[in-house]
């Protein structure tokens, strides 16, 4: 995870280029919602999640059951501190 300080024409933010390990492991999302949290900006968060947070839509065929112990972590995180999912919106 990589996080930067960014200014622009005057508006701070804090981006976060994230690649999230490809395992069962919801401890990389707790460090991360508690890193992000300390931020009292705006959030750009941008990155692989390596998660199925939709299997109707983010799966093909006999896998659409597919269960992901990430989805419960990510989804969280999302809600408390606002995140959304801005290609989920526009698709």
């Amino acid at each position: 995870m990589i996080i930067l300080d960014v200014t622009i024409k005057e508006v701070d933010f804090c981006l976060v280029n994230i690649y999230v390990p490809n395992s069962n492991n919801t401890k990389f999302f707790e460090n991360m919602h508690n890193m992000i949290q300390r931020y009292d900006k705006l959030v750009i968060k941008v990155g692989d999640l390596n998660t199925v947070i939709d299997p109707a839509k983010d799966r093909a065929g006999d896998r659409r059951d597919y269960q992901d112990k990430k989805c419960g972590a990510i989804l969280s995180m999302m809600s408390s501190i606002d995140l959304v999912d801005i290609w989920r919106i526009k698709n």
